[in-house]
């Protein structure tokens, strides 16, 4: 039986500032969501999903920062592909990301979410 990557989830303690980044920001497009957005935001592109679900208050860690602290222990990065890395970058500064490292010569580049959470951008 083959098994196919369905999807990622993301835990999130600020729903409304991580759906406006991933959506308006990196460019995903959100679907419809019978939880609540107050809970769960699901993107999806070419058949990919991105889900978004909220951290109980009782559950969070520690507090986040502005600008944000890269989570470089995190064991995970989620990998989005693009059509013009250059051009995508430049719309990520334009609106304010966080770059961590750009190297064009191999085709991605990394930046920072709202929370730390790390995020590479490739047009391979």
């Amino acid at each position: 039986m083959a098994t196919a990557l369905k999807g990622a989830i993301l835990f999130v303690h600020d729903m409304d500032k991580m759906t406006a980044f991933y959506r308006d920001v990196v460019g995903l497009t959100q679907t419809e969501s019978d939880f609540g957005v107050d809970t769960w935001v699901p993107f999806e592109d070419d058949g990919g999903m991105l889900g978004l679900l909220a951290i109980p208050p009782e559950h969070r860690g520690g507090e986040i920062t502005d600008p944000p602290e890269p989570r470089a222990s995190t064991p995970i990065k989620l990998v989005f592909r693009v059509d013009d890395l250059t051009s995508k970058c430049d719309e990520m500064l334009a609106a304010g990301a966080s770059p961590l490292r750009f190297v064009p010569e191999h085709g991605r580049a990394d930046y920072v979410d709202p929370e730390g959470n790390i995020f590479q951008l490739t047009d391979l």
